[in-house]
């Protein structure tokens, strides 16, 4: 009875011997080890228990072997063609005008600037007219002034031909690209310009016709259109009262400037609705900075302009009713 106590007792102790044993060794060590698993299962003998457990002490743990790194390299990209540039454009086909060379340079000085930084100072280039409220065009004329710009002004071209032509005299060419080609325009439209029943400007000292006559040649130097143009026309909108540009509305100290550039700005309208928007014509808001729209396309201005087209339309059917009775009674 007693030898059956103490071998129980003893087997007990080997089986704790074989737990604990089993205990220490790591999951990874289970995993990797087969030899672990074998020797660890409790059917085992307490030997090669031991025997499992002395080579686990006298060799390092096992680790997982490691993923090998996949490594690859990219191709290098395929050498790309040396760009090609076009050669520069011929000019020849303006060789027989004789602002030929004086066309090119203003050809070749034009460049890309993005939109919304263009400016007057940015865009005028010589031989460009300023129109505007003359307050704010003396600012504008005066900066283009320091930049060794010249003949700004519409006054400065139209005078001495119009004179010139009221008087029957030659025109004298000055040598100057941009003034002679004012010059041509003007001697090319003097039946235009003179043509009777003119309206003067107001306030104006000169004879009636020859106010007609200024009045006619800033309306032709703006909307006049040609394949040999490259003048542009740059208006400065600062200080123009739309309301009275398109109602026509002349209040008591009506300055003689506000009326002609309000007349210009109209006769521009006028020929965009017949003609179609015209390239050599550009604004320029308050900032001077050149607007994306025309003032009757903006949503601020454009019910002033349908007034104003609405009266025109008016006066027309007015001018046709007489026309036909005056007709029938002849």
């Amino acid at each position: 009875m007693f030898t059956r106590i103490v071998d129980t007792v003893k087997s007990s102790m080997k089986r704790k011997s074989r737990e604990d044993s089993t205990e220490d060794l790591t999951c990874e060590e289970v995993l990797v080890d087969p030899v672990v698993q074998l020797d660890s299962s409790p059917d085992s003998s307490s030997s090669s228990s031991q025997d499992s457990f002395d080579h686990l002490i006298s060799h390092p743990q096992t680790k997982r072997p490691r993923i090998p790194r996949i490594s690859f390299t990219i191709p290098p990209l395929p050498s790309l063609p040396a760009p090609t540039f076009l050669p520069a454009p011929s000019y020849s086909f303006l060789e027989e005008n004789r602002f030929s060379v004086a066309r090119q340079r203003h050809i070749e000085q034009s460049y890309y600037i993005p939109h919304s930084v263009i400016t007057v100072f940015t865009h005028f280039r010589q031989g460009d007219v300023i129109f505007g409220l003359i307050d704010e065009r003396f600012k504008v004329e005066k900066q283009l002034l320091k930049q060794g710009y010249s003949d700004l002004v519409a006054n400065n071209l139209n005078e001495s031909v119009i004179m010139s032509l009221s008087n029957n005299k030659e025109i004298r060419f000055q040598g100057k690209w941009h003034i002679d080609y004012h010059a041509k325009l003007l001697t090319k439209h003097k039946d235009y310009l003179f043509k009777p029943n003119g309206k003067p400007i107001p306030q104006s000292k000169d004879p009636a016709a020859i106010s007609a006559a200024f009045r006619r040649a800033c309306k032709l130097m703006v909307i006049h259109r040609s394949r040999d143009r490259v003048s542009n026309v740059h208006i400065i909108t600062k200080g123009i009262d739309w309301k009275r540009l398109c109602h026509k509305v002349k209040p008591g100290d009506a300055s003689v400037c506000a009326g002609i550039t309000n007349s210009e700005i109209r006769a521009i309208y006028r020929d965009e609705k017949r003609h179609g928007l015209h390239p050599n014509i550009f604004f320029y808001d308050n900032d001077q900075v050149m607007m994306k729209k025309r003032p009757w396309d903006t949503l601020a201005l454009s019910h002033h302009f349908r007034h104003y087209e609405q009266q025109r339309n008016n006066k027309e059917k007015i001018i046709a009713e007489v026309a036909t009775l005056s007709s029938k009674r002849v």
